[in-house]
């Protein structure tokens, strides 16, 4: 199970911050049409950083991965930048 996020902003109060000393939130996208902001439960369950609690109270729901198309090019050859979509 991972955790929903509701919107942008709780994406953007996240990204950054440390949800216990030395460990920071990582919110994603998961693979849902459209795509959900999500936190892992490891994430949740690590939380010592008071100010974050509301995220106990998230919507549970269960992790759906990205999926890409084999024939999907994310790379164009050079090797001086990355082109992805």
């Amino acid at each position: 199970m991972v955790y929903k996020l509701e919107n942008i902003d709780q994406v953007e109060s996240l990204s950054g911050q440390t949800y216990c000393k030395n460990y920071y939130f990582n919110p994603i996208q998961d693979g849902n049409t459209p795509p959900n902001w999500i936190i892992s439960s490891q994430e949740v369950q690590g939380l010592c950083n008071n100010a974050f609690l509301w995220i106990k109270d998230l919507e549970q729901i269960e992790w759906v991965p990205p999926i890409y198309p084999e024939d999907e090019n994310i790379y164009s050859g050079d090797t001086t930048g990355y082109v992805g979509s």
